[in-house]
């Protein structure tokens, strides 16, 4: 199993955040075709503000997915978020194998 770690850094509007990524960033997440899953929660501790942690069989199934039009949108959204609330949005891709 491969993740993708996606760590968001705090945005200057919390609360327009939070309705924005809960009803329009997490289903385009939840949604792509192929994902084994998707978890997210907010950071209590340490560097961040979100995580998310996208689940795929493999290198090539997240390399196939993400490079779909789903994946696309995910990307997407993701820069429409940065731009709209002033976010960094970093990531890491980690082998569960």
């Amino acid at each position: 199993m491969v993740k993708l770690i996606a760590i968001w850094s705090k945005p200057f509007d919390v609360d327009g955040f939070e309705e924005d990524y809960l009803s329009n960033h997490l289903p385009i997440a939840t949604s792509m075709e192929g994902l084994v899953s998707a978890v997210g929660a907010k950071v209590l501790l340490g560097e961040g503000y979100r995580i998310a942690e996208l689940t795929f069989e493999s290198m090539e199934s997240l390399g196939a997915i993400m490079g779909s039009a789903s994946g696309q949108k995910l990307s997407e959204d993701s820069d429409r978020l940065q731009k709209k609330f002033g976010v960094k949005l970093t990531t890491l891709i980690a082998d569960y194998s």
